[in-house]
């Protein structure tokens, strides 16, 4: 199979592109850093294809994917507390098992310390 026939590379300037705002280019440049050479661009190389349209198009949706997934921003995770019912759930399990537990000791062990 001819791979070099087929196939496609993509770049994207991710220092100079007009179509990203400030923060938006700072964000891509964080979370696509092992991506980016030291130019600041964005390398996508498809060969998996014999097409070189469907290469093509893998290229394109590869890079979609790449800038929908590093643009996301991740929702920032709400603490909560436990409920009363959960804390004392917890501690009656501890004292049950720790009495089951305390069951399987020898009777003269503690004493012969």
């Amino acid at each position: 199979m001819n791979r070099r026939e087929t196939r496609v590379e993509l770049l994207f300037d991710l220092q100079h592109s007009a179509s990203l705002s400030a923060p938006q280019r700072e964000r891509l440049l964080q979370r696509l850093s092992g991506q980016l050479d030291s130019d600041g661009i964005l390398r996508i190389v498809v060969t998996s294809e014999r097409s070189q349209l469907r290469n093509r198009q893998e290229a394109i949706a590869r890079f979609a994917l790449f800038l929908r997934d590093a643009l996301r921003v991740p929702k920032r995770r709400v603490a909560t507390k436990p409920s009363m019912r959960t804390i004392a759930r917890r501690v009656e399990s501890k004292r049950k098992r720790s009495l089951l537990k305390e069951k399987r000791r020898r009777v003269g062990l503690a004493e012969a310390d």
